[in-house]
């Protein structure tokens, strides 16, 4: 397993595969304990028998129980690794899916954000267009009043 994708995966994931070597490392050597002590009982065995061709005999047996942890262990690397980068595609699909997920999210968002504001500012334009017509009507309605005021004014000023 490379960097990148150690960096890729949760806590949670990397202590259960820090538990998981651990509790195989634990195994190992208990199984390494356990092939000392064989050892120690077939070298006093070997001593014991005096014969160089039966200590041949039960040094032979020591290699093929040492030959068979040595491919049980190696075969247990193998399948941790396998399911490490097992979880490692699936984290990878959890990751591409929470992103695309954020991104239809963020493009809702922002495209509600325009319609709201779209929507205020055609409000803001009706709203200020009322006002103006309402200005106007106002204005002329005190243009025409003070035009009718001054040709009442005026005919009594030439009077005058």
């Amino acid at each position: 397993m490379t960097d990148k994708e150690l960096r890729r995966l949760s806590r949670a994931e990397l202590l259960d595969i820090l538990y998981e070597q651990q509790k195989r490392y634990e195994e190992s050597l208990a199984e390494n304990q356990a092939l000392r002590q064989q050892l120690e009982e077939r070298t006093l065995r070997i001593a014991a028998a005096g014969s160089i061709a039966e200590a041949a005999v039960q040094i032979n047996g020591v290699f093929e129980a040492a030959q068979a942890a040595a491919d049980q262990y190696l075969a247990s690397v193998k399948a941790a690794a396998a399911e490490m980068v097992q979880k490692t595609d699936e984290a990878q699909r959890q990751r591409e899916a929470i992103l695309q997920d954020a991104q239809q999210q963020a493009e809702r968002i922002v495209q509600d954000a325009q319609a709201q504001a779209d929507r205020l500012l055609a409000e803001a334009g009706e709203q200020a267009e009322a006002r103006w017509a309402e200005f106007r009507k106002n204005a002329d309605a005190l243009i025409h009043a003070h035009d009718e005021l001054r040709m009442l004014i005026q005919p009594r000023q030439e009077n005058v």
